[in-house]
């Protein structure tokens, strides 16, 4: 072989690890998005393997452009260090980044807004933080903060109009974030009871917390496009999950699940919210089909129920390996 160099010989070495090395081959979710922060119409589809991933790091991804339908790297940032201004949004508390704040006689745009109560916490997991993510107008922002004071009118009536006897307590919803907070479970109207529930629909709905007895008007997105999740449970139930509250080994935290068959009913408002639980997701783990290797049969028993070695038999209560040279006859 003629003389080589180290740089040449290197050459061969990579070439020689590297030529059977398969590409990566990522599965795309089209609900799984990130989006370009300063340009929300362009859409990176995020692959299913990051989805518990913690991004209280930023995380270099390997993610899909849909506008060229190829892959690219990107970096997903750890949302509590850019999305730091709070504003409320569909009565509930979500994050920003100040520079996408609206501003009198500034640029009217489409942002990302995040839940927060997805962006906190000891693990903030990619799939929670997807999920929470909004595309709103920043102008919009500037007018739900403005009218966030306001007692709207629903059904020809103020908010505050409304009594503890119009809602009925055994018909309930809940809050999706914190179905277990003192007032996480929502009482929906008498009045709603027969009103058509669509599940390819968004509803807003007035409802009272079952606790304070405060009386809002509660924002729900569609159910199909909202629970896409669906899994058969260990305890046999067919149900609807938002993906962010899918089971997790070790998480304790209460979810809101809907059985499967709201699919096959006739709706009204009524029929649908006796169809929506809650429970630790825990209890909601996925059914595992049972293994089907086989034993091995156990030995068959003697008559006396011995399952002693035919080699080494007990003879007057002894195993022949158990008797000794000195226990014998010797004849000289």
């Amino acid at each position: 072989m003629p003389d080589q160099t180290l740089e040449t010989m290197v050459g061969i070495v990579y070439q020689s690890h590297t030529a059977n090395l398969a590409p990566t081959v990522y599965e795309y979710n089209s609900q799984f998005k990130w989006y370009d922060l300063n340009d929300t119409s362009h859409v990176y589809l995020v692959p299913d393997t990051y989805a518990y991933n913690n991004l209280l790091e930023n995380l270099e991804i390997t993610v899909k452009d849909t506008a060229t339908d190829s892959e690219t790297k990107m970096t997903i940032p750890n949302p509590s260090t850019i999305f730091t201004k709070e504003v409320e949004y569909d009565g509930k508390t979500y994050v920003m980044r100040p520079e996408d704040e609206y501003t009198e006689g500034g640029v009217e745009k489409n942002i990302v807004i995040i839940d927060k109560s997805m962006t906190t916490g000891f693990a903030v997991y990619m799939t929670s933080v997807l999920g929470g993510i909004k595309i709103v107008s920043n102008k919009a922002l500037v007018k739900t903060e403005s009218s966030s004071t306001e007692d709207p009118v629903v059904n020809g009536k103020k908010l505050s109009e409304y009594t503890e006897a119009e809602f009925d307590s055994a018909t309930t919803y809940f809050d999706l974030e914190t179905p277990a907070d003192v007032n996480g479970t929502l009482y929906t109207l008498r009045a709603d009871a027969d009103k058509p529930f669509d599940l390819n629909t968004a509803h807003d709905l007035v409802m009272m917390e079952a606790n304070s007895k405060k009386v809002k008007l509660v924002h729900i997105d569609p159910i199909l496009t909202t629970f896409t999740h669906e899994v058969k449970t260990e305890s046999e139930l067919d149900i609807m999950l938002r993906p962010q509250d899918a089971y997790v080994n070790g998480v304790t935290r209460d979810v809101v699940y809907i059985d499967k068959a709201v699919k096959d009913e006739a709706r009204t408002v009524a029929t649908f919210m006796h169809y929506v639980s809650t429970d630790s997701m825990t209890n909601l783990k996925p059914y595992e089909a049972p293994s089907t290797t086989e034993t091995n049969p156990a030995p068959e028993t003697g008559g006396s129920g011995s399952t002693e070695n035919s080699n080494d038999p007990v003879v007057q209560g002894k195993k022949l390996s158990e008797y000794t040279s000195d226990e014998f006859y010797k004849k000289f």
